[in-house]
């Protein structure tokens, strides 16, 4: 009987590959003990599904591992075309077919694919397969041999970090148009002339993380591609697979860190536009004053640090005590934070008086290492910082402009040197203009 594979190449299906299993399949030809071992080794070896259809019975073997895939025993199914057809998800039917019938018409230079197969407990397994035709000499194919490939859990996590890519480009996506509104804001009012450099630096600091994403993908994208050569080369040993399921996690770690960066940058630089939702209210400068360094005294307690407050009573206002609370705070804390390197012990002082009828003066002077004339020129540009490696992003004085100069509708210096602390004074008037909380 012709077996329609090469001269000299048989299929031993009758081989017992276990003692205790009978896989009771026809014998092709039983002459070469030798090849007979050598097929049983790698039918054994494999992780593969193996199948091989008889394109004129529509005749097919399904290897014991084949059948496994699908959670099905030796002699469950029956050895035809049609048991892989019913197994199809309704979906992947006609590509499938379409597929196969092109490869064995000659028009597809090779046989491979990817589909979904219903398991015996009725989940959908993703299957890579890969085949090769046996045509006799008029180019007819009569047989067709391959393997099948479990990728299920490859392909869920590339859907997985498809959907996690999605949802905080999403999220950056909404970021985005609260920054292009935060940005309008700040062109309306026209008070700051580093508005070119600030979309400058929103690009440089957004392209970081989302540059990083990028090269994360694509050298996901090429790891994916060589997994694939992999499977189809028949070369997918566990280490390859584990190797390939760790480096998924890894990029969708990275990228979801990188975004999740960038969406906080974005979030820190709305707040440029300076507060503008609450009204503006009555207060005592003083006690204002007293409350916050109190509570960031709490929170930094730190005994090399010592704080000293001298309010002059009674400097009624009427403006904003939230924005004007976040810049004493960010003032404070960059003090804290630059002013006193390593376990350098120091003071801030915080004077709060009347300048004139209509104006007050606060001051912020600590003694710390001061600033070198570069670093004080540059102080209140945004995106400016010494520690860009400890991950500072050098908004926070640039805030504190934007909100004594726009919302507060003062103005604010800054005197220092090396070695001899540094000095930063405003001057505010006791009621903030409407025109600026209207704009």
């Amino acid at each position: 009987m012709s077996t329609g594979l090469p001269d000299g190449v048989f299929w031993p299906y009758d081989v017992r590959m276990d003692d205790r299993i009978d896989y009771s399949i026809p014998t092709w030809d039983r002459t070469d003990s030798v090849s007979r071992t050598l097929v049983r080794l790698i039918a054994q070896s494999t992780n593969d599904g193996i199948w091989d259809w008889n394109l004129e019975t529509d005749e097919v073997f399904y290897s014991p591992r084949w059948l496994e895939l699908v959670g099905y025993l030796p002699d469950e199914l029956p050895g035809h075309i049609d048991t892989f057809t019913n197994l199809l998800h309704p979906d992947d039917r006609d590509h499938a077919a379409r597929t196969i019938a092109e490869y064995v018409a000659g028009t597809r230079p090779e046989y491979r694919n990817e589909f979904r197969l219903q398991h015996k407990d009725g989940s959908w397994r993703w299957i890579f397969t890969h085949g090769i035709a046996h045509r006799i000499a008029t180019g007819r194919a009569i047989r067709l041999v391959g393997t099948h490939t479990d990728i299920t859990d490859r392909v869920h996590a590339a859907e997985r970090l498809e959907s996690t890519v999605a949802e905080r480009t999403n999220d950056l996506s909404k970021s985005l148009e609260d920054l292009q509104a935060a940005q309008d804001r700040l062109v309306q009012t026209e008070k700051f002339a580093a508005l070119g450099r600030l979309v400058a630096g929103v690009a440089h600091e957004i392209n970081t993380p989302v540059g990083s994403s990028l090269t994360v993908a694509s050298t996901f994208i090429n790891k994916t591609d060589r997994f694939e050569a992999d499977v189809a080369s028949g070369n997918v040993r566990r280490s390859i697979l584990n190797e390939y399921l760790a480096a998924s996690r890894e990029a969708a770690s990275q990228i979801m860190a990188n975004l999740n960066h960038a969406v906080d940058l974005i979030q820190l630089f709305k707040e440029v536009a300076a507060d503008r939702i609450s009204d503006r209210m009555g207060f005592d400068l003083g006690q204002v004053t007293e409350q916050i360094v109190r509570s960031l005294q709490s929170r930094l307690r730190s005994p090399d640090l010592t704080f000293r407050v001298d309010c002059e009573p009674n400097l009624a206002m009427n403006s904003y005590p939230g924005p004007y609370g976040q810049v004493l705070t960010n003032l404070v804390l960059n003090s804290a934070a630059h002013a006193f390197p390593g376990e350098a012990r120091g003071s801030v002082h915080i004077t709060t008086r009347a300048f004139d009828k209509d104006n007050v003066e606060i001051l912020i002077a600590d003694d710390g290492c001061g600033m070198t004339q570069e670093i004080q020129r540059q102080a209140f540009n945004p995106f400016f910082t010494t520690r860009r490696d400890q991950g500072r992003v050098g908004l926070g004085l640039h805030i504190v402009y934007n909100i004594v100069t726009n919302r507060l509708g003062g103005r604010i210096d800054l005197d220092t040197k090396p070695g001899e602390g540094t000095r930063i004074r405003m001057i505010v008037p006791r009621e903030a203009p409407l025109e600026l909380a209207a704009e």
